[in-house]
């Protein structure tokens, strides 16, 4: 009978995972104590016997850029196999909702990008953001690698596919990119204590946060929200009176244009209704659409003739539903706005369609709207993966252990107008990062604040906040892309994220990998 022996391997080394080049290449995992352990890749073998508490590690010499490979583990009878292991280049994706914003956010920009994303040498390692206030981590529980496909690109990183794309297209490389963004994320969310050192304020804030304090205030956060959820469902008279149903009468209710905000009074906390009748395109009934509704705030519940057909929860995902059978000749759209905290919106100058098989039907115009109940304000929660170390701990500690190309970053909306210098914090990080993986030149590349409207209000905050970027040039192997020209007025998450990820691709052609590109202008490097 074969000898079990409880060998697991990181999920960092699963199916399709993709290996740093010229880099020594540690693999490790757990097994019961005192096991020997094989492993074998691309014909260089190692060997390690797993320690009291189970943990193992091995690590092989560097190889040239190739594959696919089968990665292979033995401990007694056990023997686990890896397939489809690519050695090239790896790029961790940092910062907050820019670079987290992925194409499915974006689809409507890059159809053909998407439709011909077959692109199996470049790869995404991702798994659900976690957090951990009392020590680093030591690995993580979960995660996997996806190729580029059609399909799967639409969970990829906007910013960071194109990035991969551009290096992928000239170098020859399988590229793999390790998520790490959390929208909303300040930097001290992703340095350690050991780097927060130097800022003791944020350091006081990190003593308080322990497991007792954490499960206080989460439970009266979640009782705070269950308790104006069910006052928003049991005083709404949309639906006790059925708003959502096709044949409510709305004649009666005010008129709202999408392609202007809503008014104050509609900005107010509670439920918001819009409603409206749409033809449907002729030889479409019956068959499926898609119903596209841009970006609303805070949450929402929107319904086709009566049919739920979508929800989010939160303000920053666009809304793109999916309906399985279109009505004949027209039905009738209504959307259930909560407003949580005063800014009901839905954003103009967004897309606002209905997606048919035979053609787009605009939505802009006029909507019938009426409010459903007026609420005060829910109280605001604690965000804790927004608290200092906790992102650190639970997702960068875990992969100190790969080799990495370098760094592409894309945060601070979170951060303008805080107290203290940001450069002083980046600085941190980044000298922390590079201690962490062992490389003092380890390249981070990172995006300048885009521009947005609303931003305006703090002008002096965010145009202090750009200056600070442009000063953190002075730490070596770094580069900073501008972005001001291709922000969005109304979003905070400008769709065009092309542009995004091929400048940071420059920058890293030009410095990383020693191309002769000549100047771009929205490109600036550092003099190390």
């Amino acid at each position: 009978m074969a000898r079990r022996t409880d060998l697991t391997l990181s999920p960092l080394w699963s199916a399709g995972a993709v290996v740093q080049r010229r880099h020594p290449i540690t693999i490790w995992g757990r097994a019961e104590a005192g096991q020997p352990v094989h492993v074998s890749l691309a014909g260089l073998t190692g060997a390690a016997s797993a320690g009291t508490s189970g943990d193992w590690q091995v690590t092989l010499p560097p190889l040239e850029a190739g594959g696919p490979y089968d990665l292979t583990a033995q401990a007694g009878d056990e023997v686990l196999t890896v397939p489809d292991v690519l050695v090239g280049d790896v790029w961790i994706l940092g910062g907050q909702s820019n670079m987290e914003m992925s194409l499915a956010q974006c689809r409507f920009m890059y159809p053909w990008d998407i439709q011909s994303a077959d692109q199996p040498g470049i790869r995404q390692f991702r798994w659900p953001f976690s957090y951990n206030f009392d020590q680093p981590q030591d690995d993580l529980t979960a995660g996997a690698w996806t190729a580029a496909t059609p399909a799967s690109v639409l969970d990829f990183s906007a910013a960071g596919y194109f990035f991969a794309r551009r290096i992928h297209q000239v170098t020859g490389v399988p590229i793999g990119l390790i998520f790490t963004s959390v929208g909303g994320s300040p930097i001290q969310s992703w340095m350690s204590r050991d780097m927060l050192a130097p800022f003791p304020e944020i350091v006081a804030r990190l003593d308080q946060l322990t497991p007792q304090y954490v499960a206080k205030l989460q439970g009266d956060d979640e009782a705070a929200v269950a308790q104006w959820e069910q006052q928003a469902n049991a005083r709404d008279e949309g639906l006790e009176s059925g708003w959502q149903t096709p044949g409510f009468d709305d004649s009666g209710w005010a008129q709202h244009d999408l392609t202007v905000p809503l008014s104050a009074d509609l900005q107010r906390s509670g439920v918001v209704w819009l409603r409206r009748t749409v033809d449907v395109p002729d030889g479409c009934a019956g068959g499926p659409a898609s119903l596209v509704l841009g970006l609303l705030g805070d949450a929402d519940e929107v319904w086709v003739d009566g049919q739920l057909v979508g929800n989010t929860d939160d303000r920053y995902t666009t809304r793109a539903y999916s309906i399985d059978c279109l009505p004949a000749r027209r039905c009738v759209i209504a959307i259930r706005l909560r407003v949580y905290n005063g800014r009901g919106e839905v954003t103009p100058g967004k897309f606002h369609l209905l997606h048919t098989a035979a053609r787009d039907v605009d939505l802009d115009g006029l909507w019938r709207v009426r409010r459903g109940i007026l609420l005060d304000d829910l109280p605001e929660a604690t965000v804790w993966q927004w608290e200092p170390a906790g992102l650190f701990n639970a997702m960068i500690h875990p992969l100190r252990r790969l080799g990495v190309k370098g760094v592409l970053w894309y945060q601070g909306e979170s951060d303008a107008g805080r107290p203290g210098k940001y450069t002083d914090r980046f600085a941190a990080m980044v000298q922390g990062w590079r201690a962490l993986f062992s490389d003092d030149a380890l390249p981070f590349y990172w995006s300048q604040l885009a521009h947005y409207a609303p931003a305006l209000d703090h002008l002096d905050d965010w145009g202090d906040f750009r200056r600070q970027q442009a000063q953190c040039l002075a730490l070596p192997h770094t580069a900073m892309t501008a972005t001001t020209d291709i922000g969005d007025a109304d979003d905070l998450h400008p769709a065009n994220k092309r542009d995004v990820g091929e400048r940071l691709a420059w920058a890293a052609l030009s410095d990383t990998y020693g191309c002769d590109l000549g100047v771009n202008p929205y490109v600036l490097r550092s003099q190390g």
